[in-house]
């Protein structure tokens, strides 16, 4: 997932991802690149999540 692939910020979208972290929705894991530097992997826990929002 790439930020300006989204049209949201950096920082945004590593807040969101560490809110999905917090909840366990997502895992993620440091890996290095082949020439320098490292990234990190984010992947789904589950294969399917459903959002059920109840408005009173």
């Amino acid at each position: 997932m790439y930020a300006p692939t989204l049209h949201r910020d950096r920082s945004v979208v590593k807040r969101d991802v560490d809110a999905l972290l917090v909840a366990g929705l997502v895992s993620a894991e440091t890996t290095v690149n082949a020439g320098h530097g490292t990234h990190k992997v984010v992947r789904a826990v589950a294969s399917r999540v459903d959002l059920h929002v109840m408005i009173d």
